[in-house]
């Protein structure tokens, strides 16, 4: 089964009282939850359970299933901190997830998204990148334990900035799975032809346009072919949530550009791609 999700970022960084009814009567199926907004994470941390209780009865209210927690890094000791890091190898690191999955869990939500993170200047780049595939293979276990899955999104700026690399992670850490955002590569100038190697191994998808040079853009404009990712989709028979993820800045609104418009419009685009290559409407 394939659900549209949206993510409640999306038209302005509001609490889930107001983001999740407004998400529901765009007819999305499922929401994506942002720490930055809809589940701060200080609260998760402070009381998961209380607040995983209030996000699954929001979802339950608004008929929305709960997707994806947008997480990015972690904070240990009064520092963000990422799996690239060397202070990711110290216990400390994977306790202070330990909140963030019982909130998870009770909140009913499929997935966490958190951050690969960057080389390190003072380091090789091959033991950087040894580092994040360990820890996030011990994590991506303790997911499991709470019968969630744990993803990280193959970024421009990240450790997986290129498609073989993202491949070769895999083999680090076999049960981590990705977050798939085309907008990534694309930018860099790779295209959905090399990008899609990574849908196996991709639990949820990120959709918005976006081309050389520019990481978001209005979908006319835009280089990325989703017909690629459609056809893939639909042969391999890939089931998830596919999540619309397009937010604007002043400039953009300044520019006369909407949000609604272009979450809605990607949307629509995709899911008569999907038809055209062969997915049963409503499967």
């Amino acid at each position: 089964m394939i659900r549209w999700s949206c993510h409640n970022d999306n038209f302005g960084r509001f609490p889930a009282e107001v983001s999740f009814p407004f998400i529901r009567k765009l007819d999305y199926d499922a929401v994506d939850v942002s720490v930055r907004s809809a589940a701060p994470l200080a609260e998760i941390i402070r009381d998961p359970e209380g607040l995983g209780d209030r996000i699954r009865t929001l979802g339950e209210e608004n008929e929305l299933g709960l997707s994806e927690l947008f997480l990015g890094t972690m904070p240990v000791k009064g520092h963000n901190t990422m799996p690239t890091q060397p202070a990711a190898e110290a216990e400390a690191f994977a306790e202070a997830f330990e909140p963030v999955f019982r909130f998870a869990k009770r909140a009913g939500l499929a997935s966490i998204m958190t951050s690969v993170g960057d080389a390190q200047p003072d380091e090789p780049f091959e033991q950087c990148f040894t580092r994040a595939g360990r820890v996030l293979e011990k994590l991506s276990l303790r997911a499991l334990d709470y019968g969630l899955k744990l993803h990280v999104e193959p970024t421009r700026t990240s450790v997986l900035n290129e498609v073989p690399r993202a491949l070769e992670m895999m083999q680090i850490a076999p049960h981590l799975g990705y977050t798939l955002d085309l907008l990534h590569y694309q930018v860099n100038g790779i295209g959905a032809e090399e990008s899609v190697k990574l849908l196996p191994y991709s639990g949820h998808l990120h959709i918005r346009q976006a081309k050389r040079g520019v990481g978001k853009c209005v979908y006319e404009e835009g280089e990325i072919d989703y017909r690629i990712l459609a056809a893939e989709i639909v042969r391999t028979g890939w089931e998830g949530d596919i999540a619309s993820e397009f937010w604007i800045d002043d400039a953009m609104r300044a520019a006369g550009i909407r949000a609604v418009e272009q979450n809605i419009i990607m949307r629509y685009a995709f899911s008569r791609m999907l038809e055209e290559a062969g997915r049963t409407k409503g499967v």
